[in-house]
């Protein structure tokens, strides 16, 4: 027969057991932390096995067979993420886990123009997990400074049929409403490049004076829209091209502007 204090130290522990197992469970930091790590090595391993695929096909002079290409790992990694961040809604977890989705739960670039470089009719289509990723980053994380990578693959967007509208509207309301400058002046550019690209100056010209008079000391500014500005200002058909130095295969060294005032042919080219 068992004794009364040894019943009540059994009862004790019957309590505190589940409370320790549950509290000996990794939290959604760590859940995404695994995740994160289980994702790139699978990625890697799909990189690997294609890298393979094709540098055979090279050494064969041969189209590669895309029959036995893998699938890539992402439609596995989907439901888990997905999950992981309904675990924990509101939080920077939560965030991390919808940007992965945006970023990996698209359609990509296969809905694009089609190869005439017709512009593609506006055609409704079932909501992806990207775009439906990117209305709850809207709806719960507009505040938050980790969103300027966001607004680059919504202006990706905005040229994809079916995602165009909404890709545009949330880049409107990043660059009116989000509080962090660098998150506003990616949105901006998010909004000027395609009007850019498409020659459409009138949409285009505001955004760039925009860029230029308020957000220059911005990263997106130095690395991106100073480029743009110096291509149109500088490398345009009738300027002046930059001068540079370079070396001859004898090693002697001399420059573009010692042949100013003659015929020159520029060939660029590499190995890649």
């Amino acid at each position: 027969m068992t004794s009364r204090p040894m019943r009540a130290l059994l009862v004790v522990l019957a309590l505190v057991l589940p409370s320790a197992a549950q509290d000996s469970r990794p939290g959604p930091a760590e859940r995404l932390r695994v995740l994160e790590a289980d994702f790139r090595k699978e990625m890697r391993a799909f990189e690997n096995t294609a890298r393979k695929l094709f540098a055979e096909a090279e050494r064969l002079k041969e189209e590669p067979d895309l029959s036995k290409m893998p699938k890539p790992p992402n439609g596995d990694f989907i439901p888990k993420f997905k999950a992981l961040a309904a675990d924990c809604q509101g939080t920077d977890t939560e965030l991390s886990c919808l940007l992965w989705l945006f970023e990996n739960g698209g359609e990509g670039f296969f809905a694009m123009s089609p190869p005439n470089g017709a512009e593609p009719a506006e055609t409704p289509r079932k909501e992806t997990d990207d775009m439906i990723a990117a209305k709850a980053i809207m709806e719960r994380h507009l505040a938050s400074p980790r969103l300027d990578g966001f607004a680059t693959g919504l202006m990706f967007r905005a040229g994809i049929p079916g995602t165009r509208g909404a890709a545009k509207d949330y880049l409107a309301r990043l660059a009116k409403e989000s509080p962090h400058k660098e998150v506003r002046a990616a949105a901006i550019l998010g909004q000027m490049m395609p009007a850019y690209e498409a020659g459409d100056e009138k949409t285009a010209e505001p955004l760039i004076a925009l860029l230029k008079k308020d957000y220059a000391d911005t990263k997106v500014y130095k690395e991106q829209v100073a480029g743009i500005l110096f291509e149109r200002e500088n490398l345009t058909v009738g300027k002046t091209a930059p001068d540079f130095e370079v070396e001859d295969i004898d090693g002697k060294k001399f420059k573009l502007s010692d042949y100013r005032g003659k015929v020159v042919y520029l060939d660029f080219w590499g190995f890649w």
